[in-house]
C-alpha cells in the first residue's frame, strides 16, 4: 500500500484532500444542525417564558380591575356607584309597583269587584343572569351584550321551547298567553357598559 502512494502521489493527496473535505463538512453539518436546534429550542423556552409573564400580568390586571370596580362601586358619586343604586332602585319600584296593584285588586274586589290595573313587572339582569316572571313563568337570560347596544337573550314563553336570539335591539316585545290572559315581554333597555339589560312583563288588556 505505501508503494502505490509513493507512485502515486498526485492521487493521494486528492484522495487524502477528498477525505478530509467530508469530514469537516460531516462535522460542520452536524454541529450546525445541533445550533440549529439549541436556537430553536432557546427561542421556545423564550416564548413560553414571556407567555407565562404575560399571564401573569394579566392575572394581576384583571384582580386590580376588580377592586378598582369594588371600590368605584362603594364610592359616592361615581358612575359604578350610581349604576348600582339605580338599579337597586329600580328593583324596589317594580316590587312596589306589583305589591301596590295586588293590594289595589284585592282593595276592588272587597269592595264591589272593580277592574284592577293590568298586571306589570320589571327587573334588571346582569350578564349571566336569568330573570323570571312568577306570575307567568316566562323568563329571559342574558347570554350577551354588544357594543352596538343589542343583546342575545334566551328566551322562554309558557308552552314554549327555549329559544336563543340574537342582535335583539331595546323595545323588541314577545305576546304570549297565559291563564287565559294576554301578556307581553319586552327588552325595555341594553346596558353595553354595565352589561346588563331591564327586562318587563305587562298585562294586555282584553278588548271590553
Amino acid at each position: 500500500m505505501a508503494n502505490w502512494f509513493e507512485d502515486h502521489p498526485t492521487r493521494s493527496i486528492i484522495v487524502h484532500t477528498l477525505v478530509v473535505a467530508a469530514v469537516v463538512w460531516a462535522a460542520f453539518a452536524f454541529l450546525f444542525d445541533e445550533n440549529k436546534v439549541a436556537v430553536h429550542k432557546a427561542q421556545a423556552e423564550n416564548y413560553k417564558a414571556k407567555t407565562e409573564v404575560l399571564e401573569v400580568e394579566l392575572s394581576r390586571l384583571r384582580e386590580e380591575n376588580r377592586k378598582y370596580l369594588e371600590w368605584l362601586t362603594a364610592t359616592p358619586n361615581t358612575i359604578p356607584h350610581l349604576e348600582a343604586r339605580l338599579k337597586t332602585a329600580a328593583e324596589e319600584a317594580a316590587q312596589l309597583k306589583a305589591q301596590l296593584a295586588a293590594s289595589t285588586s284585592s282593595g276592588m274586589q272587597a269592595s264591589g269587584g272593580l277592574a284592577s290595573s293590568p298586571y306589570s313587572v320589571s327587573q334588571t339582569i346582569n350578564l349571566g343572569e336569568t330573570f323570571m316572571d312568577r306570575k307567568t313563568l316566562a323568563s329571559v337570560g342574558l347570554a350577551n351584550v354588544t357594543n352596538d347596544r343589542t343583546a342575545t337573550l334566551m328566551l322562554t314563553l309558557p308552552g314554549s321551547q327555549t329559544r336563543e336570539l340574537s342582535d335583539v335591539k331595546p323595545g323588541t316585545a314577545w305576546s304570549y298567553s297565559h291563564e287565559k290572559t294576554n301578556y307581553q315581554l319586552i327588552l325595555s333597555r341594553v346596558d353595553w357598559y354595565g352589561n346588563k339589560a331591564t327586562i318587563s312583563v305587562v298585562e294586555v288588556p282584553g278588548p271590553k
